[in-house]
């Protein structure tokens, strides 16, 4: 192979209408993709690798995954769940929480659509769940009391259509490449690609989407992504930076702890989520940054997203114990949870035209030695060295309804 063929993206083939490739791959800067019964001459020097199977076994059956694994990163991708990330560990150190939930959960055995809206929840497991394309937040009823949208929409239960992996030898990543597409006959059609690229030489992934009107009608989309952290990452005595202009709870339950809203609460039965609304601040490439770093400083956690398309951010914190779900969400959004209607009226609903597209990018580096964790806490108190950051001591309509 010569060298302009070295440097071409080599990609293979994983879903399309006829079907879904299950395999073990691995890759070759000479030999590109082969099985792992072929010769691959450079595995030794770069274990890349992608591997797909079906899940077996109660609520699991029938999941589509895919499972990429570079030098130091290891991550999981349900095809079957609009692409959310069920695993992901940087350097053998796993972030992802502990759900009760015994997912990943395929689809059909979630009751999206139950009557209360709150459905969504019979399958929430991933350390990335996406909320949207419709609805971010509580469900919407109408008039009658029928359910029109669930909790956090329904993309996160929608399977992908085309999946692609391919090496881009230059930029040095293994990339997945997805697509959703959401119809509804005479209301909408919508688009969801996603390239999922992590980095070959560094403990760092990013996520791309692209949410398109391919629909001839105009549509209000909102997107969310829900990133959840656990134990040991997040932990009792974890700290939380960010850099923003303002912080706000939720509600009267969020207030009362807004003194600590940067830190984690120990595990406790019975424990109400705690959930705080972030005006957050951007460097000079309009990326927001937050950093979490476990109690004693061996392990953080990066998260970087483009300001200009996604310029909120939740805080959700979960405290219970930890057989049902301790976790820490950091979330930032095209809009707040705050359900459709309201973001709607405070103008946080996209309106996209038809062939009109919405690029958001989230990325997360996992920071393994001292020195980097330094470097990204001052990255976080250089931007926010300009401005003082006001803690409101109670819920703001401005971000959400006020609620008890």
């Amino acid at each position: 192979m010569n060298d302009s063929n070295m440097n071409q993206e080599q990609s293979l083939l994983l879903l399309d209408q006829a079907g879904f490739s299950i395999g073990e791959w691995n890759w070759g800067i000479e030999t590109g993709f082969c099985t792992r019964t072929q010769s691959c001459q450079s595995e030794s020097k770069q274990p890349l690798r992608v591997t797909t199977q079906v899940l077996n076994g109660g609520l699991r059956t029938g999941v589509q995954v895919v499972r990429l694994q570079t030098p130091r990163v290891e991550t999981e991708i349900v095809l079957s769940r609009g692409g959310g990330i069920s695993f992901l560990a940087f350097d053998g150190r796993s972030v992802g929480w502990k759900s009760p939930v015994p997912g990943p959960v395929h689809p059909s055995f979630v009751p999206l659509y139950r009557p209360d809206g709150l459905g969504w929840l019979a399958g929430f497991d991933e350390v990335l769940a996406r909320c949207g394309l419709l609805n971010v937040g509580g469900p919407q009823f109408n008039e009658r009391n029928q359910l029109i949208h669930p909790l956090h929409g329904d993309i996160a239960y929608w399977p992908c259509q085309h999946a692609r992996a391919s090496v881009d030898p230059v930029n040095r990543r293994l990339i997945l490449s997805t697509s959703v597409e959401i119809v509804l006959f005479h209301f909408h059609r919508l688009v969801l690609d996603t390239q999922t690229m992590v980095e070959l030489d560094e403990p760092k992934i990013e996520v791309r989407d692209t949410i398109r009107n391919a629909g001839g009608r105009p549509c209000g989309v909102m997107l969310l992504h829900h990133w959840n952290f656990g134990p040991p990452l997040a932990s009792t005595a974890s700290r939380l930076k960010i850099a923003a202009r303002e912080v706000a709870p939720r509600n009267s339950h969020a207030a009362r702890a807004i003194g600590h809203w940067d830190l984690l609460d120990p595990p406790r039965r019975g424990a109400e989520e705690t959930v705080y609304f972030l005006n957050p601040m951007g460097d000079a490439n309009h990326r927001g940054t937050a950093v979490v770093v476990d109690s004693d400083r061996q392990f953080g956690l990066q998260m970087t997203w483009d300001l200009k398309t996604m310029p909120y951010l939740t805080i959700w914190k979960n405290p219970v114990a930890t057989e049902d779900g301790y976790a820490l969400g950091i979330e930032p959004g095209t809009c707040y949870p705050n359900g459709r209607p309201h973001e709607a009226t405070a103008g946080r609903v996209h309106e996209l035209q038809p062939g009109q597209s919405l690029p958001v990018t989230v990325a997360l580096t996992g920071l393994t030695q001292l020195a980097a964790i330094e470097s990204a806490e001052r990255s976080i108190r250089e931007c926010q060295a300009a401005t003082t950051a006001i803690i409101h001591a109670d819920p703001q309509s401005k971000f959400g309804p006020i609620t008890s």
